[in-house]
């Protein structure tokens, strides 16, 4: 028998021990998270929240603007030190590439100063300059073949030198549950966002598959019902269980339910789960039976990026 078939094996007994089950079980690795996705040719990379593609043919400035443009994205420039070393590391020496890239930075006249694509100055990004070369250039690129020893420099050239380049799509979202999980819905009234898995899992089971979302079995319950639109009389498995022995249901956190609501009794095996069926109704059920669970987040927004 494999570990997971001895893992799951324990729950197969009559006498369940759910306080063991929780204190032992331990929440998802970010490594085992969904991963974000743009386009099949644009790699994700974690660090700097960023999708990118290396495009291997040298082209003009403009035809490298162009052709990131068509993708969505745009051509990249590097904002700091940190970034550039990852996305040198990261997309660039992994393809095999030049780091002799065309950069997302330009000069409109010969009167005016550097600026990004985005209309940042040049000494709000990455603003290491490569002295006494391309003084009549409009356009800028990444001079790696010369450098001072510590970094890769810029320089400004002719538009119509032909390099390979990097394109970059920047993520702008905002998520109000810390996920791109989109069945996570925000309750500002209960400062948590809830999802409702629909499919029929026992109770431990469903609180492994909270786990793995980076989240819990639904705890702040008051109005819950009305709030996710549930029906009255439907159940679903919430973060509330009664150990053998004792009468005391208690939240996930051990913490006792207490009289917030009503409780009916639960099975004859003396091991019950809580199921939520109405705002204020709670009924104990067994914990091997299948069915449908609310998952919990707490509010956690992260700004557009």
């Amino acid at each position: 028998m494999c570990d997971n078939q001895l893992f799951f094996a324990r729950f197969a007994v009559r006498k369940l021990n759910l306080a063991t089950f929780i204190s032992d079980s331990k929440p998802a690795t970010d490594a085992r998270k969904q991963q974000l996705f743009f386009r099949h040719d644009y790699q994700f990379v974690a660090a700097v929240e960023a999708f990118y593609k290396y495009g291997s043919e040298i082209m003009s400035w403009h035809e490298a603007f162009v052709d990131c443009e068509r993708d969505g994205a745009h051509l990249y420039f590097p904002r700091n030190d940190n970034e550039w070393r990852v996305v040198r590391a990261k997309i660039i020496n992994p393809s095999g590439g030049n780091a002799s890239i065309h950069l997302g930075m330009y000069k409109g006249n010969e009167y005016g100063d550097y600026v990004t694509i985005d209309g940042k100055r040049r000494f709000e990004v990455y603003n290491h300059w490569l002295s006494g070369k391309g003084a009549q250039g409009y356009c800028v690129a990444m001079s790696s073949d010369n450098r001072d020893g510590l970094r890769d420099l810029l320089t400004n050239e002719p538009c119509t030198e032909r390099r390979s380049f990097v394109c970059e799509k920047r993520l702008n979202l905002f998520l109000p549950c810390g996920t791109i999980d989109q069945g996570y819905k925000p309750v500002q009234r209960l400062k948590a966002c809830y999802k409702v898995h629909k499919t029929p899992t026992p109770w431990h089971e469903a609180f492994l598959a909270c786990r793995n979302e980076d989240s819990e079995l639904a705890t702040h319950l008051t109005g819950l019902t009305d709030a996710l639109k549930l029906h009255s009389n439907a159940l679903h498995y919430v973060g509330i269980y009664k150990q053998q022995g004792n009468d005391v249901y208690r939240y996930i956190n051990g913490k006792a339910v207490g009289h917030t609501f009503l409780l009916m009794h639960g099975d004859s095996d003396g091991t019950s789960c809580a199921a939520l069926s109405d705002v204020r109704l709670l009924r104990g059920w067994n914990c091997r039976a299948p069915l449908p669970f609310i998952c919990q987040k707490r509010l956690k927004p992260r700004p557009a990026i």
